[in-house]
């Protein structure tokens, strides 16, 4: 009987020892995931580069630094996906066609003893994973079906309140089969988000309001990828020779090629396809930038005209293949560009104000309306009558576009002469 209740007694005590050391393990490892964590490679290893990145805070909320994203091809969904050999099959992984939806940033997570859960809404399951410390600033994170293991890094940021930018513009086009679609927007440091979408059947163009802190969120992404580095080395490339001989010798830009305009009182910075010209180890560079790129599947907004002024361009093309004219040259404004000039002269004020017009901004190349403008005022007709708009600064002469004008090509001139030979014949 003794015997017994010994044993009885010993296994209560272990119980209550594992059950403690578990409590333990649980509660030490709640409170070292407690941060925000970035992703290593350990080449000697033989681990692969991954684009994954956690932040961890008291509440249960995570937030997924890639985002929770819902693929055309869902080999991810073995949570491999943050795993890809940069030149091999998976290569569509980093075009962002593949791209069925992007569900947000953020979701809810538990930790029970030594296992990690997420849940991922792109897949409406939850993500198990092995979580361990391999020092107080080191996870290890292994997932249970197939064995991946993530390593990250404790990353603690020292970031100042200064405004990194006013305004920031995407273009995005979806490229499909059967139908096309050209996706522009913008949202500034106000709160006012402008959308629009453009296919063969419409165009439509939408402005609302974001909530508060919404844009300073999506700031801070870029002021944590240090985006300001990251312009400069770009701009080192755009500012040679070879950057200018480039753009001012472009036709029309790439349509197929996605943009990213930084707007910071009133000079731009454009990037042409994040995904070429900035290297993918510039990791928390794409997760702000993907944050921004599908931004408009996490606001609500009110379709509301954008138009505060008379239209003085034709309901359809409006601002889409905007084009600024000399006599014998002309500037190719990139697809975001174009974008901002059209938001500024919807925007614009009424003057009386005289000006010595310098360039022709014209819709298309054969538009037949002729808007003067010197940078800062347009000039054009409605109904017989000239009104003059007034932006408030030159556009052309704050971002130097007076370098990026381009000779005519020949075929432009030719559809000129073209043109100006049937008007005659029209006139006669």
């Amino acid at each position: 009987m003794k015997n017994i209740k010994k044993t009885i007694l010993w296994a209560s005590m272990l119980l209550v020892s594992l059950f403690s050391c578990k409590e333990d393990l649980t509660r030490r490892n709640k409170a070292l995931i407690i941060g925000e964590w970035y992703p290593i490679e350990d080449v000697e290893s033989g681990e692969e580069f991954h684009m994954n990145g956690y932040g961890f805070d008291e509440n249960g909320i995570v937030e997924n630094k890639l985002g929770f994203i819902e693929y055309y091809y869902p080999e991810g969904y073995d949570f491999t996906y943050p795993f890809r050999i940069l030149d091999g099959d998976y290569r569509l992984y980093y075009e962002i066609r593949n791209i069925i939806r992007f569900h947000g940033n953020f979701s809810t997570y538990t930790i029970d003893n030594d296992t990690l859960k997420i849940f991922d809404p792109s897949i409406k399951e939850w993500s198990t994973q092995t979580i361990s410390f391999l020092s107080n600033d080191t996870l290890l994170l292994t997932s249970t079906n197939d064995s991946i293991k993530q390593k990250f890094t404790r990353k603690i940021y020292e970031l100042d309140n200064s405004r990194l930018f006013d305004q920031i513009i995407f273009y995005f086009p979806q490229w499909g089969e059967y139908n096309s679609c050209e996706k522009f927007f913008s949202i500034d440091c106000s709160g006012t988000f402008i959308y629009s979408e453009r296919d063969a059947l419409r165009n439509r163009i939408f402005t609302g309001t974001i909530k508060d802190g919404e844009f300073d969120r999506l700031e801070l992404l870029f002021k944590k990828a240090d985006l300001l580095r990251v312009i400069s080395e770009v701009d080192s490339l755009q500012n040679s020779d070879t950057y200018y001989q480039y753009r001012s010798g472009l036709y029309m830009p790439p349509p197929f090629h996605n943009y990213v305009t930084f707007v910071s009182e009133n000079k731009l910075f454009t990037i042409e396809d994040p995904f070429r010209e900035i290297s993918l180890q510039e990791k928390e560079f794409f997760w702000a930038y993907l944050s921004g790129l599908y931004f408009p599947e996490q606001v609500q907004f009110v379709p509301e005209t954008l138009h505060n002024q008379e239209r003085i361009f034709s309901d359809f093309n409006d601002f889409h293949n905007l084009r600024i004219e000399k006599p014998d040259s002309a500037l190719d404004l990139y697809h975001t560009e174009r974008f901002y000039l059209n938001i500024l002269l919807q925007n614009a004020t009424l003057t009386d104000t005289v000006f010595e017009p310098l360039y022709i901004l014209k819709e298309s190349i054969s538009s037949k309306d002729k808007i003067e403008t010197d940078g800062r005022y347009f000039k054009y007709k409605t109904a017989g009558v000239a009104k003059t708009l007034d932006i408030g600064f030159n556009f052309i002469k704050e971002n130097n576009f007076q370098k990026l004008f381009r000779e005519r090509t020949n075929m432009e001139k030719d559809w000129l002469n073209a043109s100006s030979s049937q008007q005659r014949i029209m006139l006669e």
